[in-house]
Formats: structure tokens, C-alpha cells, sequence
């Protein structure tokens, strides 16, 4: 799980780092703060791989973006 906001440079390197991992991850979760940087329309561009899912949505802070993402994980 990735929590990100107006963190466009970072964020773009760690979904590279993920998509060319050869783990088996199912869901590489990220919870963007609303992010007015240009890291909504790089997500949008990563929604082909499977893998990706992504929320971009105002959020409380550090803490309630992390529980968003735990809210939403599907595997175990």
C-alpha cells in the first residue's frame, strides 16, 4: 500500500519499482489525497495493470489515508 498526496516524482518511481517486481502481488493499493500535482492523472494511466488500485479522495491526514488503504485490501 502506497499513501501519497502532491508527491508526483515519488509516486512515479515507486509504481515503476512495483510493476517491475516479480512478485506475485495482487493489488498494489494507493490512497491519494486528492492530489492537485498531476499523480491523479499518472494513476490513471497505471489502471491497464491489474495489479493497481487506486482512491483518490480528501482524507483526515497520514493516519486516516493508511486506514482508508487497510479498509480496502482484499488479499490476506
Amino acid at each position: 500500500m502506497t499513501i501519497s498526496k502532491n508527491n508526483y516524482q515519488g509516486l512515479q518511481k515507486t509504481l515503476q519499482s512495483v510493476k517491475e517486481q516479480d512478485s506475485k502481488i495482487i493489488e498494489h493499493i494507493v490512497i491519494d489525497g486528492e492530489s492537485d500535482d498531476g499523480s491523479k492523472e499518472l494513476l490513471k494511466s497505471y489502471t491497464h495493470c491489474k495489479k493497481y488500485v487506486y482512491f483518490s479522495e480528501v482524507d483526515n491526514g497520514i493516519s486516516s489515508a493508511f486506514n482508508k488503504g487497510l479498509d480496502r485490501i482484499n488479499g490476506d
